[in-house]
């Protein structure tokens, strides 16, 4: 099988993070992987021979290139029916020789693809009825080999001149083509730009628990919020800010920190907050002074900051202070 060149570099690249990991067994549980950022995940699984976990509930809404993301994973089979994939341009062989994998993708809307090449070859057990995506997928789009040695009951490409356009994987008839569980589409959550428009949506929420305020622009619950381009998370819940967050409880352990420089007083007089952490990365930031000053139920003993980096003599000098504050 031919690999296809991915497009330029782009502002959040999974494509390497896992390549050529081919007897990839994962120590952590990567299911609840916070991808949202994501942008391209070229050959993200390819030929990892062990994998096997379920992606089922990543969301990649704005993902743009997914080239051989899984081919030759051959144990993987995880249901990724409800993913994302309406800003994907490039899926060429992306389930190619996986001899498990039998999705129901119908529900895909490929709307910018322009490449689906190769896309199931040799994926012997794939037969699931893609009539549906003649409603999206644009007739330039390149379908050369999709299903060659699928399952599939018909492996032709499709043709795009019949109305409606089949065979894609079956014979597709005017009823295939809108399905009545076909969700109606909504834009991605949004991503939060700074620090400011992140803590106006926090005031928000413990106004309101339920995200009647915030869900429709950032998504629900809290946790599930894109925090990745935030460079700096300073007194966000801390009551000398809004007074309301001295009750604050919720998990916010997937969050993306990354980008982060500072987490000053982040949590400070946040009486309630007992959330696992540890996870988090945190080795770009230099300033962590009372971050959980006045946290009285804060007692996460597993929560370490991971240091990948040599850090400079100012984060040392930080964390030291932490320490000596530190809520037990």
């Amino acid at each position: 099988m031919r690999k296809k060149k991915s497009g330029p570099s782009t502002k959040v690249n999974l494509s390497a993070a896992l390549h050529s990991t081919i007897l990839f067994e994962p120590r952590s549980d990567i299911s609840i992987w916070n991808v949202q950022s994501a942008i391209d995940m070229d050959y993200m699984f390819f030929q990892a021979i062990n994998f096997s976990a379920d992606l089922s509930s990543w969301k990649t809404p704005l993902a743009r290139s997914m080239v051989a993301m899984f081919a030759g994973a051959v144990r993987f089979e995880a249901d990724l029916s409800q993913w994302n994939v309406e800003e994907v341009e490039n899926f060429f062989a992306m389930f190619a020789f996986l001899p498990r994998f039998n999705s129901d993708l119908s529900s895909w809307r490929l709307r910018s693809a322009q490449d689906v090449s190769f896309m199931f070859q040799q994926t012997t057990s794939f037969n699931q009825n893609l009539c549906t995506w003649g409603r999206s997928l644009d007739p330039s789009v390149n379908t050369d080999e999709m299903f060659t040695q699928s399952s599939c009951p018909l492996t032709d490409n499709p043709n795009f001149s019949l109305s409606p356009p089949g065979p894609l994987c079956f014979e597709c008839v005017d009823s295939d083509t809108t399905p009545p569980t076909l969700a109606p589409s909504v834009p991605p959550p949004e991503c939060f730009s700074d620090l400011s428009q992140l803590a106006l949506a926090v005031d928000d929420y413990v106004l309101d628990p339920s995200g009647s305020l915030t869900a429709q622009r950032y998504g629900h619950p809290i946790g599930e919020w894109c925090v990745s381009l935030v460079t700096g998370f300073d007194s966000l819940f801390s009551t000398r800010r809004n007074p309301l967050v001295a009750t604050f409880n919720e998990n916010i352990s997937g969050w993306q920190v990354f980008e982060a420089k500072s987490f000053f007083a982040m949590f400070e007089g946040a009486r309630e907050f007992n959330q696992d952490i540890s996870g988090w990365e945190v080795s770009n930031s230099v300033d962590f002074r009372a971050m959980f000053s006045d946290c009285e139920s804060f007692n996460q003993g597993e929560f370490t900051m991971v240091i990948t980096r040599i850090m400079s003599v100012a984060s040392y000098i930080a964390i030291g202070w932490l320490t000596s504050t530190f809520c037990s």
